[in-house]
């Protein structure tokens, strides 16, 4: 009788054990996969900005040619100016 309660305490502990491990397991199951979702999140965050950043700089690009061309005209119009204003008799 002895030894039958012995066996049983030793199995008992054996499957607390053992069901300690699982739940071990399995939170650490979760954590990686709750890390890897955030690592995937993080990713995408990262490559939207970049996008964005492309785009703003696509953006500014077109808008430094615009002002280019701009300031090109505006120098074509001042050197017109200024030879018709030495072509004119004083």
């Amino acid at each position: 009788m002895q030894i039958d309660h012995e066996v049983e305490r030793s199995e008992a502990r054996w499957a607390r054990q053992e069901l300690g491990d699982l739940l071990d397991d399995a939170e650490a199951g979760r954590t990686e996969s709750r890390d890897t979702r955030r690592a995937n999140l993080l990713d995408r965050i990262a490559q939207e900005a970049d996008r964005v950043a492309s785009a703003d700089d696509r953006r500014a690009s077109a808008g430094d040619r615009s002002a280019s061309a701009a300031d090109r005209e505006q120098a074509v119009i001042d050197v017109e100016e200024a030879s018709s204003r030495r072509d004119a008799p004083e």
